[in-house]
């Protein structure tokens, strides 16, 4: 891939290569343009280990030569120079975790304008579209603003007490796992070949047929070899953080500006496995072991609905999706009406969190 982008083939050059060779992404699924960007200015491919903002050279496999990762800058900085060909895409951050609470269909962003001529961006059910619901729209910045805060917010689920929870559970499921059964399995093979070795070599100080007996050792001493460097290898692959690294990567949430996108946005992916929308309330579920999910109930009460059917939003013009948002994601605006909540949390104490394992393997590749 680096030497495709390098030597002048485009992102959709890449997606047809990898797509049309089954090659998935990380997560299993079809290359798009968005991960590039963050695949060719990857500096972990350089063999660097990164822990929150701090390199530590040969930290991990260097993947990438230094010469092709330089070129590779140099092209992303010519993307990056040239003019734009259209206005930034929107990005709706629930799109993939929300759902209609009246329904059951998922809840896609739409963008319209106003008489005034200013741009409005909502979450749609596509029920509505089909004619089956008849869920009201509401604003994008006001439910993305109730979820982070459900999340962060003074009310919110990052408590203290939930972090050293989450941490406690996590460190000892990655304790647990690092005592895995494929290891003990080739642990036991080499085992069993010793055994074997130690025998032949008292067959062969009885005299027995030296050339065959040699012959046998030199082929089990090689596979214990390989068994030993598959070992190193799958132990190399585990995560090896301390109960004080989880805590300290899960407490830094609470010191992010949530003003900026990318840091909202790691906060619902990390966090947020699906957001239920009703025209009252909202039910945020959280990612938990094997699927379950914690439920933080929040009972909704707006004031005046922020949806498209205010009077700056009637008849409302569609527009593309892909007008510019800026960086500056939250608002205080008079497009988020003031709410008034109550949460519930369930019981998680006997949960174990296998999302902030998975979280913190990505983070260490």
């Amino acid at each position: 891939m680096f030497e495709m982008f390098v030597g002048g083939r485009t992102y959709a050059d890449i997606i047809r290569y990898m797509n049309g060779r089954g090659v998935t992404t990380s997560r299993g699924g079809k290359w798009n343009k968005s991960s590039f960007h963050r695949i060719f200015s990857n500096r972990r491919y350089l063999g660097k280990y990164i822990y929150h903002g701090e390199e530590i050279d040969g930290g991990m496999p260097q993947l990438i030569d230094d010469e092709l990762f330089a070129e590779a800058q140099k092209v992303l900085a010519k993307y990056a120079a040239a003019p734009s060909r259209g206005k930034a895409k929107v990005e709706y951050l629930l799109s993939d975790k929300m759902i209609c609470g009246h329904c059951g269909n998922k809840m896609t962003g739409i963008s319209s304008t106003s008489k005034s001529k200013k741009i409005h961006h909502y979450y749609k059910c596509t029920g509505n579209n089909k004619g089956i619901c008849k869920k009201r729209t509401v604003r994008k910045q006001f439910i993305e603003d109730e979820v982070v805060a459900a999340i962060v917010g003074e009310h919110g689920i990052l408590t203290d007490e939930f972090i050293d929870m989450i941490a406690a559970e996590t460190y000892l499921l990655i304790q647990a796992e690092q005592n895995d059964a494929e290891i003990k399995r080739l642990e036991n093979l080499i085992a069993e070949n010793q055994k074997a070795i130690n025998n032949l070599m008292q067959a062969l100080m009885l005299g027995k047929i030296a050339d065959t007996i040699l012959s046998q050792i030199e082929k089990l001493e090689n596979e214990n070899k390989e068994l030993q460097d598959t070992i190193a290898n799958e132990k190399a692959m585990q995560i090896n953080y301390s109960y004080a690294d989880i805590r300290k990567w899960l407490s830094h949430f609470r010191t992010l500006d949530y003003s900026k996108t990318k840091n909202r946005k790691d906060l619902i992916d990390t966090f947020i496995y699906r957001v239920i929308l009703y025209d009252d309330k909202m039910k945020v579920l959280f990612h938990l072991k094997g699927g379950q999910q914690g439920e933080l109930l929040l009972n909704l009460i707006f004031p005046d609905y922020p949806d498209g059917h205010s009077a700056d939003g009637e008849n409302a013009k569609k527009m593309p999706e892909n007008e510019k948002e800026t960086d500056k994601a939250v608002s205080n605006s008079d497009i988020n009406a003031e709410c008034a909540y109550t949460s519930r949390l369930v019981d998680l104490r006997r949960v174990e969190l296998r999302s902030y394992r998975v979280r913190l393997r990505t983070l260490h590749a």
